[in-house]
């Protein structure tokens, strides 16, 4: 139980370089529509100036490149520029991708055991597509990210893909992930986009499920699915905050930065510790903190308690 966490003095720990490959999949075209997935399993690829306001399509190389140069520039914020995130982004055609040997609606209708199993197999498949296709060493990468046609099951529909990090124990259980030697032993799978009206940004969403990648715990209340930490929190509902741009709200553009327990948790904060009455200076948060200042302060309260 977490009683007082508010701030932390800042480590001072080496940059770390984290280079992430990221693979971009799409399924066989539904002919019919399926009334049960958003889309028909292939990329967005229509003119800006026809579809969304937010989010623009084309979904293509360099609507890619920008999440993931926004991934970057978020962590390196976060982490104060103690990690550093390179990418490298297939197939490396503008309107490429993979396409998948199942439908999207495969894929995302499991429940419980099996649709983490269908989780997996995406992600096999998806790095098998790669390894036919590309010459890649994958032992360079420190992380793997899928990028599927189509919105994720937290705003879309009932069986649309969910958005996920795979454990080493779904490896474990499901089979490991092998290509020319290389075990793959965790990875990310995430949607083109968050929302089909354009009003729910990826940029959030993405810098959750990396999240868990580093280490981070998931801090909503799982049993009900509603809030626990609130929007204070990445790893809680704080992906999600909500600006208004030009009169109109949208959600997930701009993530709150991880809260001060998070950075705590990553090893980037150090707590200072109070146990008496006294007087403390404390920096704010958007401030670029002079070295040694104190960012934040834990209290104890009883064993385990803070």
């Amino acid at each position: 139980m977490w009683v007082i966490i508010a701030l932390l003095t800042v480590s001072s720990a080496a940059s770390q370089d984290w280079p992430v490959l990221a693979v971009r999949v799409s399924f066989p075209e539904e002919v019919p529509d399926e009334p049960t997935t958003t889309g028909r399993g292939r990329f967005d690829l229509r003119s800006p100036d026809d579809t969304l306001r937010y989010d623009l399509p084309p979904h293509d190389r360099r609507y890619f490149e920008a999440h993931l140069r926004a991934l970057g520039q978020y962590w390196y914020a976060a982490s104060g520029g103690r990690l550093v995130l390179s990418f490298d982004l297939y197939p490396k055609e503008d309107t490429a991708s993979y396409t998948m040997p199942r439908p999207l609606v495969w894929y995302g209708s499991g429940r419980g055991d099996e649709a983490t199993a269908r989780l997996v197999r995406l992600f096999k498949d998806a790095v098998a597509a790669l390894d036919s296709a590309e010459d890649v060493d994958l032992s360079k990468f420190r992380s793997v990210i899928v990028f599927h046609a189509g919105v994720g099951r937290e705003t879309g529909r009932y069986n649309d893909i969910p958005s996920a990090y795979l454990t080493p124990e779904d490896f474990e259980k499901y089979g490991p992930v092998v290509v020319g030697g290389d075990t793959l032993r965790e990875g990310m799978i995430l949607p083109e986009m968050a929302d089909t009206t354009g009003r729910i940004g990826l940029n959030g969403l993405l810098a959750k499920v990396f999240g868990y990648s580093l280490g981070l715990p998931e801090l909503s209340n799982a049993e009900d699915g509603l809030p626990a930490m609130g929007g204070w929190s990445l790893m809680d509902v704080g992906w999600l905050n909500p600006i208004v741009v030009q009169g109109t709200t949208v959600w997930g553009f701009v993530p709150c930065l991880p809260s001060a327990w998070e950075l705590m948790r990553l090893g980037w904060l150090e707590p200072l510790e109070v146990v008496r009455d006294t007087t403390i200076w404390v920096c704010a948060a958007h401030l670029e903190p002079p070295k040694g200042a104190v960012r934040a302060v834990k209290v104890p309260v009883g064993p385990g308690e803070y």
